[in-house]
């Protein structure tokens, strides 16, 4: 034994071979690990707070728009693939919803809550024939100490499904808390949602109760008790609430209406409205003009903040989706190493994307420049595009047939 080994069995540690075999209480093994968060108050914040809404939903649509597509890699080939299983089932998920459903629903816990989970339903030879996603705040995942997840427990009305670990995908962003649940961004913005929540009921609560019409009453005689409670009566019958917002006022007693503006308090108020729309974009990473406000955009300052969402907020997502899908599913349909099959990949095919066409042309005349100076030639160019080679993309300079 080593020294250290007997030193931290003196001092009362415990050997572990790998790090995950202390990670886990012998009582999660067979109950699941609790989940960090109460992912239902994200849903009740997507559904009550309109720039969580705004947020989510433009990434999620945007995502969903972009298709997934399938190629085969061989040694001498890559093209795509649309008739294998894979693609097949990627197009078609399961007899209940589309492909576009799917990712949407991908996207969206993903923001919500950090965390998807997918079933995978698989045929009598183990291969997935259906996809159907998972609502995460009823997912709790089994941890195992040598193989990191045992499985997983789906719970809803009372009762429990117990799934293997190869029945579900789970896509998750980064916790530096947690090594088994994902963060998601609403969870960083999560005081500045109940500022938003709390600032809106005020406004609601204001609007329904309140008899301020922009101004107030004055007059410079003494008015009696009765006097001052008929003309009370009558404002509020005429002035309060916003379904009477805007009538004619007719005054008597010597009264007249003097209009105030906003106080200060007011003006903070929405400033702190404005502050926590901002955080919550901020920490989305959705430009306002991409969510209809203007209030800091021209055209050309718009077209900037669409292609930088596209760049910094939507590809990262993208790949990181791609990364998960051919770790994870790609493997279930069998092994696909051989120079003869090919190995399937899937990618998200952005060359449709009108924001980064501009980006497009510039990487064309890039990778121009590159083949004509030879320092690439085509058929590598084509084979970081995902296009097969050409017979005469090899040499330099090229040389089609005939020339």
């Amino acid at each position: 034994m080593k020294l250290i080994d007997r030193l931290a069995k003196v001092f009362g540690y415990e050997k572990a071979r790998h790090v995950r075999e202390i990670l886990t209480e012998d009582f999660e093994e067979g109950l699941g690990k609790d989940r960090p968060e109460n992912y239902e108050d994200y849903a009740i914040a997507y559904s009550q707070v309109v720039w969580v809404y705004a947020c989510v939903s433009t990434i999620a649509t945007a995502i969903a728009g972009i298709p997934l597509r399938t190629y085969r890699r061989t040694a001498k080939i890559v093209g795509e693939d649309s008739e294998c299983r894979l693609a097949r089932l990627l197009s078609a998920v399961n007899p209940h919803i589309s492909s576009y459903d799917l990712w949407e629903a991908t996207a969206s816990f993903l923001e919500l809550s950090g965390n998807c989970y997918w079933e995978i339903e698989k045929d009598a030879d183990g291969v997935p024939t259906a996809i159907y996603p998972m609502r995460p705040d009823r997912v709790k995942i089994v941890p195992d100490k040598s193989d990191f997840v045992k499985g997983y427990i789906y719970e809803v009305n009372g009762r429990s499904l117990s799934l293997e670990a190869d029945e579900v995908i789970h896509f998750k962003y980064f916790n530096p808390a947690n090594e088994y649940y994902g963060l998601g961004p609403i969870a960083a913005i999560r005081n500045s949602i109940i500022v938003d929540q709390y600032s809106v009921a005020y406004n609601k609560a204001f609007f329904k109760n309140g008899a301020h019409p922009g101004g107030v009453l004055e007059t410079a005689s003494s008015l009696s008790d009765e006097a001052f409670n008929r003309l009370r009566k009558q404002w509020e019958e005429g002035h309060k609430g916003s379904s009477r917002a805007h009538r004619i006022a007719v005054l008597e007693e010597g009264l007249s209406y003097k209009p105030i503006g906003l106080s200060p308090r007011d003006m903070e108020f929405l400033k702190q409205r404005k502050f926590c729309r901002e955080e919550i974009w901020a920490v989305f990473k959705v430009p306002p003009a991409l969510i209809g406000i203007y209030e800091y955009a021209n055209y050309a300052n718009a077209e900037h903040q669409n292609r930088a969402f596209w760049q910094k907020t939507i590809i990262p997502k993208l790949r990181k989706l791609e990364q998960t899908i051919n770790n994870s599913l790609v493997p279930m349909f069998g092994p696909t190493q051989d120079e003869e099959h090919g190995r399937w990949v899937a990618r998200f095919d952005g060359s449709a994307i009108d924001a980064l066409i501009e980006d497009e042309n510039v990487k064309s005349q890039v990778q121009e420049r590159l083949v004509r100076s030879g320092i690439m030639t085509i058929n590598e160019i084509r084979h970081l595009e995902n296009l097969p080679p050409v017979p005469w993309g090899d040499t330099w300079p090229p040389t089609k047939p005939g020339e």
